[in-house]
């Protein structure tokens, strides 16, 4: 009776995210003045791009306490666009004699991304390593050895999920672009939900797609798309663009200049759940993983202003539920040896 009862208490304390407790986080910097974060893994790892003057532009994968270069397809310069969970990463690399190409790093090596000879860069790759990238002339995707090119002429990719689905925005003549979302081989627009063109931002792993619109006067406003529905969400401020959702449905962007998690129907100004004190404020949020950690940008401020900006990974501090679980984790498992034991 104790066992199913604690068993029942467990599920709900697991599975209820408490709406009214505001998260708290920590920062860890990963790139500095002369370099940038580009994106984040599920382990919280971050690829960031060298842009110091004096030294080649090189590529590299950044974790607490560790580091590693790309290296390059034998010339000075490589740039990263994209990582998975499995250490592949790609992006673009100056050749020995010349020009540049697309690479594909994985199992430790990079290599030239052949598709990418006539195609443009390749930007986007998750965990089965597909790839995609939005070309020279159309966006492309290359998966299971099969290549594909879809939507219109200028059109560019923003996310891909793990199922091989990717999100955009589909050109139009004049500029007015649309969002849209390629699958098995079908191109599906969005369409703009009233504003006068848009764009999909990100897609998570079970199809939930995040972006926004704007009005002819430029003031954007954020939108969602779930169960095959395009929803306007208007509990975002005027100017919300959404950057990234996860498979809790978190969702991080920047509302005019102030970056947010929007949670469970809650808005969040990112600045507000960082300690007091400090000598940086928020830009953006660029991406959010489902340990619930951001990647953000951040420049310094006041007499400090002159240092620049880094980029950081938010990670949040465990609240009271968490220690809570872990207690009635350790109840659960002594009280079962006991009844062994018997």
């Amino acid at each position: 009776m104790f066992i199913k009862l604690l068993s029942a208490c467990l599920l709900a304390v697991c599975t209820v995210r408490p709406a009214f407790a505001a998260p708290v986080y920590t920062l860890t910097p990963y790139s500095g003045k002369y370099s940038s974060a580009i994106a984040m893994n599920e382990r919280g790892e971050v690829a960031v791009n060298n842009h110091e003057a004096t030294i080649p532009n090189r590529a590299s994968l950044n974790w607490p306490g560790g580091y590693l270069d790309y290296g390059t397809l034998g010339g000075s310069n490589a740039e990263v666009y994209g990582i998975n969970n499995r250490g592949g990463a790609v992006g673009v690399s100056d050749l020995a004699h010349g020009g540049q190409a697309g690479f594909l790093y994985s199992d430790g090596t990079m290599r030239e991304f052949l598709p990418s000879r006539d195609l443009g860069p390749p930007t986007l790759i998750n965990d089965r390593g597909d790839v995609a990238g939005s070309g020279n002339d159309r966006p492309f995707l290359y998966s299971q050895g099969k290549l594909e090119q879809f939507g219109t002429s200028n059109s560019s990719v923003s996310d891909m999920n793990e199922s091989g689905v990717v999100v955009g925005a589909l050109n139009f003549p004049g500029g007015r672009g649309h969002p849209f979302m390629y699958s098995e081989g079908k191109l599906t627009d969005l369409g703009t939900v009233g504003w006068s063109y848009g764009t999909a931002t990100a897609i998570n792993d079970v199809g939930a797609i995040v972006g926004y619109g704007a009005t002819d006067a430029g003031v954007p406003g954020a939108f969602l798309f779930q169960d095959g529905v395009v929803h306007r969400l208007d509990d975002l401020p005027a100017g919300s663009m959404p950057s990234d959702i996860n498979n809790l449905g978190d969702i991080v962007g920047i509302a005019g200049e102030r970056p947010f998690l929007y949670r469970d129907g809650i808005l969040f100004d990112l600045d507000s759940l960082l300690p007091a004190g400090r000598n940086f404020a928020l830009r953006d949020a660029l991406d959010v993983n489902d340990r619930e950690q951001i990647l953000a940008g951040a420049c310094f401020t006041g007499n400090d202003a002159a240092s620049g900006c880094f980029g950081a990974v938010l990670t949040p501090v465990p609240e009271p539920r968490a220690w809570l679980m872990l207690l009635a984790g350790m109840v659960a498992v002594t009280a079962c040896r006991a009844r062994r034991s018997r």
